[in-house]
């Protein structure tokens, strides 16, 4: 009787982060120190984190390690994996906390298969047996690294799939890392300074919302902010087409004075006249207008979009970094 195939290692098929279960940070440890409390901690969430791989398998064994829930995980998105070809989500596989191993199934048609882990459980994985066939990791693409708040993160999509930088990259042909930090990413130069440290073929930018309500900001501190920031990545990316997103819309911050007596709709406007002054001299930086993006009835809760919202980013998005790519990334679909 034929041998049944031997668990692989999950690391060759990882995507959208460091390779690193050790912390399960999506910021390096080296950082901490340089960072605020609430930025390290919702960067363990492992928003993002996926295997990527070609099937000629009917499924595999996923071997995962899950942990404690993190509250500042998406709360919208279900505890279980899920498998993308594509634009077509072809299953969800609830996960548990505790559960070692799950049967994921996939189609044997030689194509690209995306498994997004449940992020709420810290799921890293640890495994994979192919069932049926054999698989094979997919092979590399150009590196998005997509740093924000909790919009990027994720929060409100039902499923990692389905957030705007999942759904640009599908599209364009991208491994986006994740950098999005619920609560927090209000310009915070270590986080600048690890963009600066990473591989990079495309850089997104997406803040200012929390600098209205979680730390509060006013439009000059938030314009130097960003100078400062784009500043620190520049230092290491100094051809890197940079995209950034002004904060979409908040209707109870547009006309709704923080503590140090600033709406959001005067952070934006600094936010956006500082980012149109660098694009001047920079002929590699390019202002996404955030408030036009999202309607406010896509506003799952007010603040982050829904499905619908988060689609409507991505068809914003996906020709502005389609032509700072050129030639580096292919346009996949419309």
């Amino acid at each position: 009787m034929p041998h049944p195939p031997s668990p692989t290692s999950p690391l060759p098929f990882l995507r959208g982060g460091p390779a690193d279960g050790a912390t399960g940070s999506r910021l390096t440890e080296a950082l901490r120190s340089k960072l605020p409390h609430d930025t390290w901690d919702t960067a363990q969430v492992p928003a993002g984190l996926r295997l990527e791989l070609v099937s000629h398998a009917e499924a595999v064994v996923l071997g995962l390690r899950t942990g404690e829930r993190h509250v500042l995980a998406a709360p919208t998105m279900a505890d279980a994996v899920t498998v993308w070809r594509g634009a077509e989500r072809l299953a969800a596989v609830p996960v548990a906390k505790g559960d070692t191993a799950v049967v994921v199934p996939l189609r044997a048609d030689g194509e690209r298969h995306t498994l997004h882990l449940p992020e709420a459980l810290r799921a890293y994985p640890v495994s994979l047996v192919p069932v049926g066939g054999t698989i094979a990791a997919a092979p590399a693409q150009p590196r998005w690294l997509a740093y924000g708040d909790s919009i990027t993160q994720g929060w409100s999509a039902t499923d990692p799939g389905l957030t705007y930088p999942a759904v640009t990259a599908r599209r364009l042909g991208l491994d986006v890392w994740n950098l999005g930090f619920a609560g927090a990413a209000r310009g915070e130069i270590g986080a600048a300074l690890q963009i600066a440290g990473l591989e990079a073929d495309l850089i997104t930018l997406a803040f200012g919302t929390n600098n209205w309500s979680a730390l509060p900001t006013g439009p000059a501190h938030l314009a130097g902010l960003l100078s400062d920031f784009v500043a620190v990545v520049r230092s290491g990316h100094p051809e890197t087409p940079v995209a950034v997103l002004s904060p979409i819309l908040r209707p109870e911050a547009e006309d709704t004075a923080n503590v140090v007596g600033a709406t959001l709709a005067e952070l934006r406007a600094a936010f956006e006249a500082e980012a149109r002054r660098l694009a001047a001299a920079d002929p590699l930086l390019r202002l996404v207008e955030g408030l036009p993006l999202v309607a406010e009835g896509r506003l799952a809760d007010g603040i982050h979009p829904d499905d619908d919202g988060h689609r409507a980013m991505a068809d914003a998005l996906t020709p502005v970094l389609a032509e700072l790519g050129e030639p580096t990334i292919r346009k996949v679909t419309p």
